[in-house]
């Protein structure tokens, strides 16, 4: 089972968003990613060595964004989970659910 206390550490320790990506204005082709505090154009990184596309600048910008839904919906499924195993659900079919079809 995956931890999520570091998970969540770091997601609260990531500056909120927005977060967005853009296409570096020097180079289309790579990419450079916006936030709260600033922005870094990874065009320039790239010139060591290092480029990061447009869709990696994406990507990264969806990040803290993504890991939080993921966060809260493992959270919610876990829940659900536990509830499921504390009280055994019963299968109730749909009427007309097994009906003989004649096969």
């Amino acid at each position: 089972m995956v931890d999520l206390a570091p998970i969540k550490s770091r997601l609260t320790a990531a500056t909120p968003g927005p977060w967005s990506a853009y296409s570096a204005t020097c180079c289309p082709d790579m990419g450079g990613v916006s936030g709260p505090k600033g922005s870094v154009c990874t065009a320039q990184v790239g010139r060591y060595g290092h480029p990061m596309t447009v869709e990696d600048a994406e990507f990264v910008a969806a990040a803290r964004a993504d890991v939080e839904a993921l966060v809260a919906e493992v959270e919610r499924l876990r829940f659900r989970f536990s509830l499921a195993k504390a009280k055994p659900l019963t299968f109730v079919a749909a009427p007309g659910e097994f009906e003989d079809d004649g096969a």
